[in-house]
């Protein structure tokens, strides 16, 4: 079991059960979170007083409620390592929990830009905008006198729907260094 939360995360069950070779196959949802909850409760009862972050950290990961079934283990029932790997392993399990929450904010993102992506192609064609490698090329020959303000108004959203975009991948990449 241990193995598998080091490898995949925690709370990853449906993967952790699919990549486990059949041994954990037949174990429910809650036992594997059961289990969890008192690995990451000894790792963090060994982490030393500087460690305080990755504690709180650990503390905050575990989802246990009052009524929750609880299992008080021994050090020795982690392996014998268990002492010294603590806080690489907990900060593993840090690591791999910001992975996937960048790993979701970004398939998010990228889906709600996709809508807006459409937007700025109706935009383009509705104002002859050619776009070559992520920068606009306006064909000033095209656009007629007549459609010159809705033209200025499209060019104007579709600025606004880019810096939309760029400003969404900017919040992902400040994910990664909170």
């Amino acid at each position: 079991m241990r193995k598998y939360i080091l490898i995949y995360g925690y709370g990853r069950w449906k993967i952790i059960k699919a990549n486990s070779g059949g041994v954990l196959v037949d174990k429910s949802d809650v036992v594997m979170k059961v289990f969890s909850n008192a690995f990451i409760r000894t790792i963090i009862e060994l982490l030393t007083t500087e460690k305080n972050e990755l504690k709180k950290f650990l503390i905050n990961l575990i989802d246990e409620g009052p009524d929750d079934p609880y299992i008080l283990s021994k050090k020795d029932d982690w392996g014998q390592l268990i002492k010294q790997r603590a806080p690489a392993w907990g900060k593993r399990l840090q690591l791999i929990y910001r992975i996937c929450l960048l790993i979701e904010k970004y398939k998010s993102e990228k889906k709600r830009n996709k809508e807006i992506r459409k937007k700025i192609d109706e935009l383009q064609q509705n104002c002859n905008i050619e776009i070559k490698e992520e920068s606009i090329v306006i064909d000033k020959k095209k656009i007629e006198s007549s459609g010159k303000n809705e033209n200025e108004n499209n060019y104007e959203d579709i600025d606004r729907l880019k810096n939309e975009i760029n400003k969404t991948y900017g919040n992902i990449i400040n994910i990664i260094f909170i």
